[in-house]
């Protein structure tokens, strides 16, 4: 999924929520090589969209919605749209470090 943007605020699935030091997080794609990284994010609100989030992820960023509990950092995701706006991220390819 694309980070987008909804009025003035940045919307994301409630189903790409994870946490990270008991703060909520997601799990950013590199578009390069495809290997994950968990990001703190705040929210600020929730939406009819998601969740409005105010800080820790840019619009257009691909963050991870599916299988979430089961990513470590540096799996590596296959996207199952490269080129769409709305794209899930899911099957992680056991890469673990």
């Amino acid at each position: 999924l694309s980070a987008s943007l909804v009025g003035s605020e940045m919307c994301i699935r409630d189903s790409a929520l994870t946490t990270q030091d008991n703060r909520p997080a997601v799990w950013i794609v590199c578009l390069k090589t495809h290997e994950i990284s968990q990001r703190k994010i705040r929210i600020s609100a929730r939406t009819a969209e998601g969740v409005a989030i105010d800080s820790g992820i840019s619009p257009g960023e691909r963050i991870v919605t599916t299988h979430i509990h089961a990513l470590h950092a540096g799996d590596t995701v296959r996207l199952l749209d490269p080129q769409g706006e709305d794209t899930q991220v899911t099957d992680p390819e056991k890469s673990h470090h």
